[in-house]
């Protein structure tokens, strides 16, 4: 903590940032001092790693969640390990989600499949594809300019004060079994149907996005309240355990790590 008492960590104000950005009329930008060819290769695309990577998680997942339905049958203390490996490992697609975003993993012709996992993750997590895709290029546009740039999540100066409400909002999260983020994440998914954005986002959004983000929040929507009412119906605690609760307790632990 001491670390982060002598830290100062600001944001660039805006006025400081605005000839910074990308301009190909005055070529008012930062270039990085990498040759071209190294550049190229950086940028090679690999359908094969991708997809092995892509299997390799999607069977660690389903291996844990087997083996916490399969310790639960004996007794409720035993899947308590397989499943924290499970929520760990089912908020842990942060970077399959970003190379999705990004559509820089297959081919172009497989656009189509990386759009497929990367709306497939989003129902997990209870988000929107579409709107993390335009709040990334914002981001990345005013990449951490005030008021601008809606991703960061960090107050104007780190303190730490912040830091320790950051990991007791963590834990609440973990404690909570994730039942009051899940609720919030629906509240968010109405509000995006409605229309409501955040509105550094919004500022930004063309109406083609905007009938996209209303349209994929109500599926999303839907699949999961029709996937909760289900597993209620059929008394699969087990499932929402898993499927409905467990993304949002695996994004908390995800989170404390990337912060």
């Amino acid at each position: 903590m001491s670390i982060l008492q002598n830290m100062s960590l600001k944001f660039v104000s805006r006025s400081e940032l605005q000839d910074r950005e990308w301009d190909n009329q005055t070529e008012k930008w930062d270039r990085p001092d990498i040759d071209r060819e190294t550049l190229r290769r950086l940028n090679q695309r690999s359908t094969f790693e991708g997809m092995m990577r892509l299997i390799v998680h999607t069977a660690c997942l389903a291996a844990a969640a087997w083996l916490a339905i399969y310790a639960a049958g004996y007794h409720l203390l035993l899947a308590l390990v397989p499943y924290l490996l499970y929520v760990f490992l089912v908020g842990f697609p942060n970077g399959i989600e970003h190379e999705m975003r990004h559509r820089i993993v297959y081919s172009r012709r497989l656009n189509w499949f990386s759009d497929v996992v990367y709306f497939l993750i989003h129902v997990l997590w209870k988000a929107g594809s579409r709107n993390q895709r335009v709040s990334h290029v914002i981001h990345h546009r005013y990449t951490m300019v005030r008021d601008v740039d809606p991703e960061p999540a960090f107050p104007e100066a780190i303190t730490v004060r912040w830091v320790r409400n950051e990991l007791l909002r963590f834990l609440a999260t973990v404690l909570s079994l994730g039942i009051p983020s899940f609720f919030k994440a629906l509240w968010g998914l109405i509000h995006r149907t409605r229309g409501r954005l955040n509105p550094m986002i919004q500022a930004q959004c063309s109406a083609r996005d905007l009938r996209f983000i209303r349209r994929e929040s109500f599926a999303i929507l839907l699949i999961n309240v029709a996937a909760l009412v289900s597993f209620v119906w059929w008394q699969r605690w087990d499932l929402i355990m898993l499927f409905i609760l467990g993304p949002k307790v695996g994004n908390a632990i995800a989170a404390f790590w990337h912060r």
